[in-house]
């Protein structure tokens, strides 16, 4: 049986393929946000059935495509079943609303919970986001049985206080949810977030690189073959 060695540039390519498939906790590239700044925090619960959460909105000053959204969270043990719900949402003023808050929600996704550590947790959305257009990421809990029973409380979870805002985006502020959008909770402060994109190769740039790869294998084997 011949035994042929891969080259290096061969299994570039390969990596390379499979480079796009990756995940946004291993290869996420942020275009936008705030890191998270200080001790501050915003309160995420599930009590007796009322839901609490926040609200933050941005306005993006260029288009721009993502796939992964990161929050700064703790807390957030997944404890009977409960998850975190992130929805990215337009803003209710642009679709004829009397008041500045969300509205349609555009993507949704949640994350896997950990032991409750403070942590970055990333959210599988994607998508386009338009230029001068205000939206809001909407985080909020869904808990069995509305939060009640013997668990009662120990559901809630945290999220990070955020600072200046980098790249190119306006970062409004923050409103809070108390089972509807409360407008008059509407404050400056917000928390930390980034819009991420996962870099991918085309199609034809992964062929380009098979094909190069392949053609240097070739010749190395031709090579071998040659008389001294």
């Amino acid at each position: 049986m011949v035994m042929v060695q891969i080259p290096k540039s061969l299994s570039l390519a390969v990596a390379l393929i499979g480079y796009s498939e990756l995940s946004c906790s291993t290869k996420a590239s942020p275009i936008y946000g705030n890191l998270p700044a200080g001790s501050g925090t915003f309160g995420i619960a599930t009590e007796a059935g009322n839901t609490f959460g926040i609200a933050v909105e941005f306005t993006p000053q260029v288009n721009v495509d993502f796939n992964c959204i990161t929050l700064w969270l703790s807390g957030y043990t997944g404890l009977d079943g409960s998850s975190l719900q992130l929805s990215l949402m337009q803003d209710g003023s642009s679709i004829g609303f009397p008041f500045p808050g969300p509205a349609t929600t555009v993507a949704s996704g949640t994350a896997p919970a950990n032991n409750g550590a403070e942590a970055a947790f990333n959210f599988s959305l994607q998508g386009q986001l338009q230029a001068n257009t205000p939206y809001w990421l909407f985080l909020y809990l869904q808990v069995p049985n509305g939060g009640t029973g013997i668990n009662y409380g120990n559901y809630n979870c945290l999220w990070n206080q955020g600072g200046d805002s980098t790249g190119n985006i306006v970062i409004d502020g923050s409103e809070e949810f108390a089972d509807g959008f409360l407008p008059s909770s509407f404050q400056s402060d917000s928390p930390a977030f980034a819009i991420n994109a996962v870099p991918e190769i085309s199609s034809a740039g992964a062929l380009l690189a098979i094909s190069l790869g392949a053609c240097f294998l070739a010749r190395r084997q031709l090579g071998r073959r040659s008389p001294k």
